[in-house]
């Protein structure tokens, strides 16, 4: 039996044996799990956000098929949390209903389509219902490894919890530079959700005890999930991003996870280099079709 399937099936790699060796092969069975923890990160997200009490931003959540799609009725402007997940070609009979679901309410919704289901045939069909592609980032994988690199003079990492999350998402908020106003308290409240979804661990890294950088971390179905790091524009390049990929991807291996994984919302960056760094391999390169009609 061939590495991947062995590893996919029993999970019993020690630490050390990960560290020495490639991480299994992609293929269509893996690339489809490692979607499926991404795609739960979004749901779990959503449920969060929703259980807020009086379910402030009205969101909304319905099944068509295996595909689910949420949206926020309560917020007038479009983002990126009116989303599809788990759509396939099978399914495509439902596009009418789905893209109908968001045009009822005029906004508009992004379907995340997954590798193993972006054939020419999908894609004629909904540029046909008026939707058209945008890169979305690159889904990286690997084991978790452990390493003994030293952090950089002054960085400190510390998990935190959801008692300061306050703190972490305004680190989150600044490092990714969003303009002050109701906006960005819309988002923050949303990427609050997911941020405490079950599963989930943060993490705050200070450069000589000052705040400077936050990650995050989500697991399910035993596979470590870095996501939603971000670094205060005065204190990168100082090796917060590298710090927090190193304590997650030790966490993630302590915690006995058989796979980790990672995204980078821009091919090449240099959030998709440190995590190259830190072990990962690209596995497949992430595409939204956009509703262009809204």
């Amino acid at each position: 039996m061939e590495i991947a399937q062995r590893f996919v099936k029993q999970g019993k790699l020690t630490i050390e044996m990960r560290n020495s060796m490639q991480p299994p092969v992609i293929t269509k069975q893996l690339a489809r799990r490692i979607q499926a923890v991404i795609d739960a990160s979004h749901l779990d997200g959503t449920i969060q956000v929703r259980q807020q009490p009086g379910n402030p931003y009205d969101f909304v959540v319905q099944r068509f098929g295996n595909a689910t799609a949420y949206m926020a009725c309560g917020i007038p402007f479009s983002g990126w949390w009116n989303r599809v997940v788990g759509l396939t070609l099978e399914e495509s009979d439902k596009l009418d209903d789905i893209l109908g679901f968001f045009r009822g309410q005029h906004l508009q919704c992004n379907i995340d389509l997954a590798p193993t289901e972006f054939t020419s045939e999908f894609a004629q069909l909904l540029i046909q219902h008026g939707l058209y592609p945008t890169p979305n980032g690159t889904v990286l994988y690997g084991w978790p490894q452990v390493s003994n690199q030293a952090l950089s003079q002054g960085v400190s990492i510390k998990e935190i919890s959801l008692d300061d999350i306050d703190l972490f998402l305004e680190l989150w908020a600044d490092g990714f530079e969003f303009p002050a106003g109701p906006q960005r308290k819309v988002i923050m409240d949303i990427r609050k959700g997911a941020f405490s979804a079950p599963g989930s661990r943060l993490y705050i890294a200070s450069v000589n005890e000052t705040p400077a950088a936050m990650a995050g971390l989500y697991i399910h179905d035993g596979i470590a999930y870095l996501s939603g790091g971000a670094t205060l524009p005065a204190f990168r390049k100082h090796g917060c991003h590298t710090a927090l990929t190193q304590r997650r991807m030790r966490d993630a291996a302590e915690a006995g996870c058989e796979l980790a994984i990672g995204f980078a919302g821009t091919f090449g960056s240099i959030s998709q280099n440190n995590m190259e760094r830190a072990g990962l391999r690209i596995a497949y390169l992430m595409t939204v079709w956009v509703d262009e009609s809204v």
